[in-house]
């Protein structure tokens, strides 16, 4: 915000008027300079002027009141926003009819203190400004013709081009309107869309134009609506004007400060010469093409974010596969989906054997290493992209695996200590064997309205548990009698 405003208070009281100067003394940053007004022509006519930031407008004026003003500043066209003071808290219907009538923020007099009128003033300026901003906004677009309205009703660059060079074309009545993007990696500009009523003139623009032309680097030092005429510029676009005569506009495109490429009209020679509006209209075009292609840049990086949030929220950052909380949502998920089709929901529950011991002999940091390659056996274990290798917890993982049964899970557990063996990663404190193992155990159940999906995680440990007991570097299989 800037570091001096105007304010102007309207108050009958010179004693509150003192009171509310010393206030804003004591603030440093910023500087509020404070003018006063103390009757009801005086405060219309300042307030007429448009030229304060901010009013602090009593109610008590003598044979007016405060919102007697209010609302013929009001009608009168004030823009700044208008501060209500009361005599008191006590005041309350006094400060809800001001808001109702288009106060910006009202204030009990009883409890004002310098930091509290300093927030508010703040406050006040600040939200009219941003509502005076998307005013002037909605103003501008309203004023807008279709073409620029038809741009807004998509993000999708291809199809707002395509919109606005047939419309450019029609209304100006050019045979041709291209939009062409600067791509630095290829040196190169590129047309990403056109429309063209001639094929003498397609034939015309159809040469590329390379970052080395000469019609092309003035783009990055023309100011917006810069003229080009062909008949007068032999050098800048010979395979142009070879071609026939023609007097081309073109309006830079730029986002932030960069440009970005570059939208182009091309007119018969025989045709009448730019006209000043003609320019207007495009550079205003161009702008808001500009603010879609920004718009359209941000919608992708805000989906990109957006994914790569979700891969956060759902990825175990050691050991890339999914974590704990995205294998409880697929499960509830999984289960109430195989509940209504009343098809087996399969769960691998994987433990790896002595791995203390194994952070005991190689370290933590071997131990991360160690989870993140088992968990990578895991994912390979798997072949269909309804099936989810996760982490549990600690040295835990899991394995979903909806619509499969008893059968499909021991093949996978199978096929899972086999590719762990082979990469035969040492394990010498091992009770088991020289490498890292695992013990799995498996439960597989048909979800219904009676049963829950704890029930399947137990059912899976109970197994796990028997593994455990069995040797280690096995899988056991639940059943009823486990």
């Amino acid at each position: 915000m800037d570091n001096s405003y105007r304010v102007l208070l309207v108050e009958d009281n010179e004693d509150d008027y003192c009171v509310t100067r010393d206030f804003l003394a004591d603030v440093q940053t910023p500087h509020f300079e404070l003018e006063w007004v103390s009757d009801y022509d005086s405060a219309l006519t300042a307030m007429a002027c448009q030229s304060h930031d901010v009013y602090l407008l009593d109610y008590h004026l003598g044979a007016h009141t405060g919102l007697e003003i209010l609302q013929q500043a009001l009608s009168n066209g004030c823009q700044a926003p208008i501060i209500f003071l009361t005599g008191s808290a006590a005041d309350r219907q006094l400060d809800l009819k001001a808001m109702q009538l288009g106060a910006t923020e009202f204030l009990s007099k009883d409890d004002i203190s310098t930091a509290s009128l300093e927030r508010t003033l703040r406050y006040a300026i600040r939200q009219n400004r941003l509502y005076q901003q998307v005013k002037q906004q909605a103003q501008r677009e309203h004023a807008r013709n279709q073409i620029v309205q038809s741009m807004r009703h998509s993000l999708d660059l291809e199809t707002i081009f395509a919109v606005a060079a047939k419309e450019i074309a029609v209304l100006l009545q050019v045979p041709l309107v291209k939009v062409v993007q600067y791509r630095p990696e290829r040196q190169c500009w590129v047309t990403v869309a056109s429309y063209c009523q001639t094929v003498t003139l397609t034939q015309a623009m159809k040469p590329s134009l390379s970052a080395g032309a000469a019609c092309a680097t003035p783009l990055e030092h023309w100011e917006d609506g810069c003229l080009l005429d062909t008949r007068y510029g032999e050098r800048q676009c010979p395979s142009l004007t070879q071609m026939f005569p023609a007097s081309a506009l073109l309006v830079p495109l730029r986002v932030s400060a960069d440009v970005w490429g570059s939208l182009g009209l091309v007119r018969d020679a025989v045709s009448s010469s730019w006209q000043e509006w003609e320019v207007v209209l495009l550079q205003t075009i161009a702008d808001q093409l500009a603010i879609a292609i920004q718009q359209a840049e941000l919608y992708q990086q805000l989906q990109t974010a957006n994914e790569a949030l979700t891969r956060l929220a759902t990825t175990d950052s050691l050991t890339q596969i999914a974590n704990r909380h995205h294998f409880d949502a697929s499960l509830q998920s999984e289960w109430q989906r195989l509940t209504r089709s009343q098809q087996p929901l399969s769960l691998i529950l994987c433990d790896i054997d002595f791995f203390k011991r194994y952070n005991d002999t190689y370290g933590h940091l071997a131990g991360d290493r160690c989870l993140a390659q088992v968990a990578q056996v895991l994912q390979e274990s798997i072949r269909r992209s309804t099936d989810l290798a996760a982490r549990y917890g600690g040295e835990e993982f899991a394995i979903l695996l909806p619509n499969t049964p008893q059968t499909g899970a021991a093949t996978i557990a199978q096929r899972l200590l086999h590719q762990l063996q082979q990469i035969h990663l040492p394990h010498e404190a091992s009770g088991v064997a020289a490498h890292v193992t695992l013990s799995l155990g498996i439960a597989s159940l048909v979800p219904n309205q009676d049963t829950t999906p704890q029930s399947l995680i137990q059912a899976a440990d109970q197994a796990l548990y028997q593994a455990k007991a069995g040797g280690r570097s096995t899988y056991r299989i639940w059943t009823e009698t486990t």
